[in-house]
């Protein structure tokens, strides 16, 4: 039984797809006789499987579960990528931490039950203590998302606290993991047209929602694009985006966001601001690694900046053959150097998409 979200094949009968926690249509519980014992329902399934196939639960380091060796239970070990043991809970013992999602830079993603409403939720808590710039910005995202929550393609935000001075944001758990781990699965790194363009339809009208209210993202990219259960796409992370009534916390010359989907004028590092146009290039750039495999330009950070700023972007159409001359137009006009070249409106971007679903 293929999944419609990452298209992983799965064993006959099963409810979730065990690689990515995407709902099946499944037929009727499934059973095995070794493997991870899913401690959410108590089914017992394949140890390759990051994802309990019969109730989505993640399982191994995702999530509590345990490996059966002869007749013992043994713990799965949940420990971070940098040593240590996973804390117990945040929030006054309110979220009880059941696994590690994700580790970046400057920030942990747990998987987290929320005992208080009994549903499970993704925690994401900063590393260090954060004063200044990092501490605004963080409370941003949170007010951000917050005010953007009623939309149905952007994770919404639960709550925010504060544990021993690590502040932390609580969100909604996307069971179908990121679109950049989506499109990894994918043979060639590449999702079917129909696919990629139904993704950058719901990230556009999630960001048409966000410039209807004056936020810009600035950091679109497919690492930052989740999916729910059912494959509904969902725009998250607003820790740089810019609410444009309030003042900018960065300084001129400092460049904000991730290179590979950077427009040039965010490259730049200039005075000139970031705006909408900002976040269609970058959503753009989303697209074109989407449907090509690799993204519009390959390099170190300095070298994919230059190229941001001085070199025109392959022409999809080039890279990707069989590809509709019109949505590689599209595509192409998302990348222009100059922002009056671009659509001028996240739902100029919606409008035009259609056409390729």
């Amino acid at each position: 039984m293929q999944c419609s979200v990452c298209y992983s094949s799965n064993r006959h009968g099963a409810i979730f797809c065990g690689t990515c926690g995407a709902m099946l249509r499944g037929q009727s519980t499934p059973s095995v006789s070794d493997g991870n014992v899913c401690q959410s329902c108590g089914s017992v399934v394949p140890i390759k499987f990051q994802f309990c196939d019969t109730c989505g639960q993640p399982l191994g380091g995702l999530g509590p579960s345990s490996k059966r060796e002869g007749s013992a239970e043994v713990p799965v070990p949940k420990k971070l990528a940098t040593g240590g043991q996973l804390p117990e809970s945040f929030g006054g013992g309110r979220y009880r931490v059941m696994g590690l999602l994700g580790e970046g830079a400057k920030k942990l993603v747990y998987l987290a039950r929320d005992t208080s409403l009994g549903r499970d939720v993704a925690l994401a808590v900063v590393k260090s203590t954060l004063t200044g710039n990092d501490l605004i910005r963080l409370r941003r995202e949170a007010k951000a998302m917050a005010q953007l929550s009623d939309h149905p393609n952007i994770v919404p935000v639960y709550d925010t606290g504060e544990e021993k001075g690590h502040p932390f944001i609580v969100s909604q758990y996307m069971k179908g993991g990121d679109v950049e781990t989506l499109a990894k699965r994918s043979p060639g790194s590449r999702l079917p047209v129909s696919q990629a363009v139904g993704v950058a339809i719901q990230v556009a009208s999630a960001l048409e929602a966000a410039h209807r209210r004056g936020i810009i993202h600035r950091d679109v990219k497919p690492s930052n694009v989740w999916l729910s259960e059912q494959g509904v796409a969902k725009l998250g992370d607003f820790g740089l985006a810019i609410v444009q009534d309030e003042s900018r916390i960065t300084r001129v010359g400092i460049m904000i966001g991730t290179a590979t989907y950077m427009s040039p004028e965010c490259a730049a590092g200039g005075a000139r601001v970031a705006d909408a146009r900002s976040d269609i290039y970058s959503l753009g750039a989303m697209l074109f690694e989407l449907l090509a495999g690799r993204p519009p330009f390959i390099g170190d950070m300095v070298k994919v900046i230059y190229q941001q700023r001085h070199v025109p972007p392959p022409k999809l159409l080039e890279v990707v053959g069989g590809i509709d001359p019109r949505l590689s137009d599209l595509v192409d006009g998302m990348l222009a150097k100059d922002p009056n070249l671009r659509p001028q409106s996240a739902q100029q971007v919606i409008d035009a998409l259609r056409l390729f679903v």
